[in-house]
Formats: C-alpha cells, structure tokens, sequence
C-alpha cells in the first residue's frame, strides 16, 4: 500500500516536471518567433551642424535622447534626411556605442529585471545557479548557453526559482552591436523601461 502510493507520488511529480517543461518550452517558442517578426523602432538622426560624418541611432524619436551609439557616415552621402539608413552599412568598424546608454541600461537590469516576466519563467528552470541575462537578438535555444557578446551580464537564482535582487553582474564583453547578430534587442518589458530613462 505504502509503496503504491510512493510510486503514484513518484510519477505525479514527474508529471508535473514534464507539463512545466513544456510550458517553458512553448513558452520559449512563443519569444523566439515574436523576436523574430517584432523589430522595435529603432531611429536614426543626424548630427548638428556642418560637415556631418556621424548619424546617431536611437530608440527614440527625439534626437536629444541618449543614443545607443553612432555610426559613421560615408563621404558620399551630402543629404542624410534623405537617404536614411537603408544607405548606410552598419558594421562593427563604423559602430560606436554610448558609454552612458550602457551604463542607462545596466543600471536598469541590475534594478529592476527581476520583474522582467520573459526572464522570470528562465529563472524558473535553472534554481540554485547563475543564470545569464542575454540580448534578445540571439535568444539560445533551451539548454544552450548565449555566445559571450550577447549576454548583458548573470544574476543569481535562489533555491525556489526566483531572481535575487541586487544580484546582477554584468558582462564588460557584452557589446550593443554585433557583426554576426546585429545592434541591441530588448525583452518587451526592457524596451519600455529604457524608453523612460532615455
């Protein structure tokens, strides 16, 4: 009797660890694809004043906010406005990020990702250990550890599943663009935190 329902236990908890798994994993399909088709708004100014040679990139409509970085123009472009930046190739060599949007954005991470829902339900699966807070331009698959240059930094994961508070470190090799992934991409909940600190 007692070893029958030590097994029907057994199994149940089993059970329940296969549906959570699965829901994490549909859960995880759902934020890869709308990363895919979802691409923010991401603007591009132009510098004041004569002989322009930067453009700034920002996820903002006012050229006055804190850009992600600026990029450097070809001599051939006279009019910017016109051409946009369909005309100009971002690259890692004519990338240069903001010092302060990254310390903006570490800053908001350290406080407050602990109510990021994407990466609350990741913390759900990893307790007990480090877990890495990785841009959404290349989410890795379930298991997977994020290439270097795409990961904003670790926090750690408590024994239930939850992200400790104050506990983020970040990544000094995180870069806000990459040649293979491209410029940054924020969880839906970053994204609109950034937009009131910018």
């Amino acid at each position: 009797m007692f070893s029958k329902r030590l097994i029907t236990a057994k199994f149940g908890r089993k059970f329940l660890y296969y549906i959570f798994l699965q829901i994490i994993i549909t859960y995880r399909f759902f934020i890869l694809t709308r990363a895919f088709f979802l691409k923010y708004e991401k603007y591009v100014h132009k510098e004041e004043g004569d002989g322009i040679t930067e453009a700034i990139i920002s996820f903002s409509k006012n050229p006055k906010s804190i850009p992600v970085g600026t990029i450097d123009l070809p001599k051939e472009i006279k009019n910017f406005t016109e051409l946009g930046l369909s005309h100009v190739e971002l690259t890692v060599s004519n990338f240069k990020e903001d010092k302060i949007f990254k310390e903006i954005l570490n800053d908001l991470i350290k406080n407050s990702i602990y109510n990021d829902f994407s990466y609350q339900i990741e913390a759900q699966v990893v307790p007990n250990s480090f877990m890495p807070i990785y841009d959404f331009r290349d989410i890795p698959a379930h298991g997977r550890t994020p290439a270097m240059e795409n990961v904003f930094g670790y926090v750690c994961v408590d024994e239930n599943g939850v992200i400790i508070k104050d506990s983020f470190e970040d990544n000094n090799t995180y870069r806000l663009f990459s040649g293979t992934d491209g410029i940054v991409k924020l969880s839906d909940y970053l994204y609109e935190e950034i937009q009131k600190k910018i």
